[in-house]
């Protein structure tokens, strides 16, 4: 009996009042259970899709480093070529550097003997006036008395510890021909030096020094149209 009453109470669906009911209260009908494919402008939990289990990309390790070289290789070819233009352009900026001063030199003609011209010139006028003077002391070695003449007033006195250097037969020459009394002190003073041209002296004392040698007295002659060639410099003899 309570069975049977408990089935009697259970409600029934009744489709023709819920149609009356809807009827009455104006229910909207934009309620809708299932999905409406006209809109789609608007979130619906039918699009959504889970990721979970979605594959991640692979990647190949070979791939992958050939991508790697071209990239190096590139990068290398570009820092390169930086570079090259780079040095291309300072090789330029050189040989435009170098053109300008001779043009500017062909307009100035004079300007074509330059210095290590001129150097040379000198050089070899003192070289040649050097033998000269040595081929004339040889064959008149009395000529020396002029030399004595002219340098008699520029040497000081030769008493003390001085040396008073010549070649060697020119020492053997002065000993001979120049008397003791006429330069007090010249033949002790006097040292032999195989090194020097005929006609070169130099006198060394303890305080001073003086270089008569004929490349040294070329040189000071002409001194205001060089500047470059040391006096005690040796002149070398042309082959």
């Amino acid at each position: 009996r309570c069975r049977a009453s408990q089935a009697q109470r259970q409600p029934t669906f009744d489709l023709d009042n819920f149609i009356e009911f809807k009827g009455k209260v104006n229910m909207p009908n934009e309620f809708e259970p299932y999905k409406n494919e006209g809109k789609n402008s608007e979130f619906s939990v039918w699009e959504y899709q889970g990721t979970k289990g979605e594959e991640q990309p692979t990647t190949n390790p070979e791939e992958e480093l050939t991508i790697e070289c071209d990239r190096l290789r590139r990068e290398a070819m570009e820092t390169g070529y930086a570079e090259g233009m780079q040095q291309a352009q300072a090789d330029i900026d050189a040989l435009k550097a170098e053109l300008v001063k001779w043009l500017d030199v062909l307009k100035t003609p004079i300007q074509l003997l330059d210095d290590q011209l001129i150097q040379e010139v000198i050089q070899t006028m003192i070289w040649l006036s050097q033998h000269c003077i040595g081929i004339e002391l040889s064959a008149n070695p009395e000529k020396l008395q002029d030399l004595f003449r002219e340098i008699k007033g520029e040497l000081p006195s030769l008493r003390g510890n001085k040396a008073f250097a010549m070649h060697p037969l020119d020492v053997d020459w002065i000993r001979a021909e120049i008397d003791e009394k006429e330069i007090p002190g010249l033949h002790e003073a006097l040292v032999a030096d195989p090194s020097l041209s005929r006609g070169d002296f130099y006198l060394k004392g303890e305080h001073n020094e003086l270089d008569g040698r004929i490349q040294t007295r070329f040189t000071t002659l002409f001194a205001k149209y060089i500047d470059k060639v040391s006096p005690l410099a040796p002149t070398k003899s042309p082959d």
